[in-house]
Parts: C-alpha cells; structure tokens; sequence
C-alpha cells in the first residue's frame, strides 16, 4: 500500500490535535523540509498476514524523497480498516498525540486514491488481490500537497496498520522530521 502518501494523508488528519499543544512562533512553526525519513516494516496484531510490504526504500534526490514500495498481498481480502497512532519524539522517547482508524479506507478522502491507484482497489469493494504491486511515492511532493509551504518543527513517528477482518494486510513505523526551511 502505498503507506508513504497514507502516512502523510494521515498527519493531515490530525493536524488540529497537533495544534492544540503547540503556538505558531517562528522557532516552532514555518516554511519546513524533511530532514530525514526512516522506516521499518512491523508486524500486525492478527496471527494471518494477508499481504506484506517486502521493500520500503526512501532515498533523498536533489532534495526530494522519493520511496519505492513492493507491496505482496498473498490472499484476497477486503480491507476493513487502518489504524493509525502518531507520536512526538523528543529526547528519543514517544509521546502519544493522536490515534485515529479509518473504518472504509477506500471510501476516505485522504486515501482512497492511494489504494486505488496503487493496488487496484475498488472503492465499493476494497479487496486487495493477490499479486504484487510496485509503486513509487514522491513523498514530498505528498507532504507538501496537504501541509502547504508551512508546518511544525518536530520529529515524528506513525504507525499504521491496515486490517482485513481476518488479518494483517500491513504494518509499517514510519518517522519523518520536519526541519526548518533555509
């Protein structure tokens, strides 16, 4: 899935938590690059993986992150859900900000196109078929789309897990930090 673009789709989401702890003053808030991506594929709560994400490759090129996914779903399911938790990281230590699920990830605005454009899902149905998907995300391009040219400073980590009634159809930690813009 393309769990880049729905990452960043899903800090969008829950931009206004975020702004209830924090003042828009130019130390903290302002015209922003990411810094650094990391990633690292996790395992799902359910027993049965459905699908993985077998390659999650973030590059940085001319200052632009681009992530190339490949994207195994090993038995049809339909997806029935995305959980999402995002946390502020300072000092090395998470604090929880937000928790958020998706119950029609293929009907919801921030990413049903990356569901359909990426795995072929049908927004009535969104059943991933077995096969498997290769795709890129420009991921900045993607953050800038939803944030504009200003955000908050921060380090931040997302988790996002993607469910079918039966089992994991992915899980991935991603942490991007936003940096002020020179």
């Amino acid at each position: 899935m393309a769990l880049a673009v729905i990452c960043t789709t899903i800090l969008l989401i829950v931009h206004p938590a975020m702004l209830m702890d924090m003042k828009k003053t130019s130390d903290k808030y302002g015209p922003f690059k990411i810094g650094k991506v990391e990633s690292e594929l996790c395992h799902g709560p359910k027993l049965l993986d459905q699908a993985v994400v077998s390659a999650a490759n973030f590059r940085h090129e001319n200052d632009v992150i681009l992530a190339t996914f490949s994207y195994n779903v090993t038995e049809a399911a339909k997806m029935n859900e995305i959980k999402i938790t995002v946390y502020n990281m300072k000092d090395n230590k998470k604090s929880i900000m937000w928790n958020y699920k998706l119950t029609e990830p293929c009907k919801h605005f921030a990413v049903s196109a990356a569901l359909t454009q990426n795995l072929h899902m049908k927004p009535d149905s969104c059943i991933a078929k077995v096969g498997v998907y290769n795709f890129d995300v420009n991921v900045s391009d993607a953050v800038h789309k939803f944030y504009g040219d200003s955000f908050f400073y921060g380090d931040y980590m997302f988790k996002l897990v993607s469910l079918s009634k039966n089992g994991n159809l992915g899980c991935m930690v991603m942490r991007q930090v936003f940096e002020k813009k020179d």
